[in-house]
């Protein structure tokens, strides 16, 4: 087999298979641009182990684009996102976020991929957008000047008016300020509608209409607009926290062996540092044992939000974000589930052990 190190490839292309239509355009619309891409669809030769390939890819590129669609991050995308974030703290490889075509407009990004710049494309394959990317590939911005290639229509350079930025605006802000004035419309002829109307002079001067009219405007005034627009108002309740976890050092996958104790080390967020702990599993393929040891089951967390510990030799690992009360099996042939006690839970797995199909 030919030594991988001799495929230097620009950017590999990691991205749910769901996505594979829009996928493969821009892999062609980068090698158009000159850009060296893996895309698996080219380069996976017909019986020849993928996951090896992937792994050999993953280790030499010169960066990676983890690519988002409306369906969010596959599951297989998930571990190769894994294996890019790890390239990132060995040898900084270029780790790029890119929205594509069809994305949500507010993205839930992986928790520990938010700290990476993002390329929006959800436009399109625009010549901005695809500049921008490129720029993250080479790690150098280009001369745009001196390349009439990448440059807009010169129709489009006279125009003074920023259409695509227009038509964005548009489409996010339009709708929420037509509901706006809606609203506010409906409220005004509402409170018009109720407001009474002032008394004659001759009934404000005193007598049985004055009474009259002024018992019909205390009964107004006791339940009208004011106490029920006040109900009426959506009460919009702050965004809630999602607690996470993520291992961002990874022990090697090896037969189970607890004498052989491995660094590990990880993240938690939104979440209560002092309210909770966190608790390591390894996996020797039968059943999944408590790190380091059952006198030593709980791992605390940093005020930044870090932890480490040790962990013995296993085909998989685990981590969980548990509360300070929550009690745990020092053995079991299935992790433990998210409930009240278990807040998030997070599991690696390598590479060739096995692939999980979206």
């Amino acid at each position: 087999m030919t030594d991988p190190t001799q495929f230097q490839f620009d950017v590999f292309l990691s991205h749910n298979s769901k996505n594979i239509s829009v996928v493969r355009d821009l892999a062609k619309a980068l090698r158009e641009q000159g850009i060296k891409v893996w895309f698996d669809e080219w380069e996976l030769i017909p019986g020849q182990p993928w996951r090896e390939a992937l792994e050999r890819i993953i280790e030499t590129t010169k960066s990676a684009a983890v690519l988002i669609g409306n369906d969010g991050i596959g599951p297989w995308e998930d571990r190769e996102m894994s294996g890019c974030l790890s390239e990132f703290v060995d040898r900084k490889m270029p780790v790029i976020p890119v929205l594509l075509p069809g994305c949500r407009d507010e993205p839930k990004l992986p928790f520990f991929l938010r700290q990476f710049t993002w390329v929006d494309l959800r436009d399109g394959f625009t010549k901005e957008g695809l500049t921008k990317l490129i720029w993250g590939i080479k790690g150098e911005k280009s001369e745009q000047e001196s390349d009439d290639s990448m440059l807009p229509h010169k129709d489009e350079r006279r125009s003074p008016i920023p259409w695509a930025a227009l038509w964005r605006f548009l489409r996010k802000k339009a709708l929420p300020i037509a509901v706006a004035v809606f609203v506010i419309g409906a409220v005004t002829a509402v409170r018009h509608w109720y407001q009474p109307a002032t008394p004659p002079q001759d009934q404000a001067k005193g007598g049985p209409q004055s009474e009259a009219a002024d018992s019909q405007i205390g009964r107004l005034n006791a339940t009208g607009s004011q106490p029920s627009e006040q109900e009426d108002r959506t009460k919009v309740k702050p965004p809630v926290k999602k607690h996470s976890i993520v291992i961002t050092m990874v022990p090697p996958f090896e037969d189970g062996n607890p004498n052989k104790l491995y660094p590990i080390e990880g993240t938690v967020g939104g979440v209560d540092l002092t309210a909770c702990r966190v608790v390591v599993y390894a996996f020797d393929g039968q059943l999944w044992w408590i790190q380091p040891d059952t006198e030593t089951p709980w791992t605390e967390i940093v005020k930044d939000g870090t932890w480490s510990t040790k962990t013995g030799a296993g085909i998989r690992y685990a981590a969980l974000l548990v509360r300070n009360n929550a009690k745990l099996p020092t053995r079991t042939d299935k992790l433990p589930e998210l409930s009240d006690y278990v807040l998030a839970r997070y599991e690696k797995t390598s590479l060739l052990e096995e692939r999980r199909l979206p």
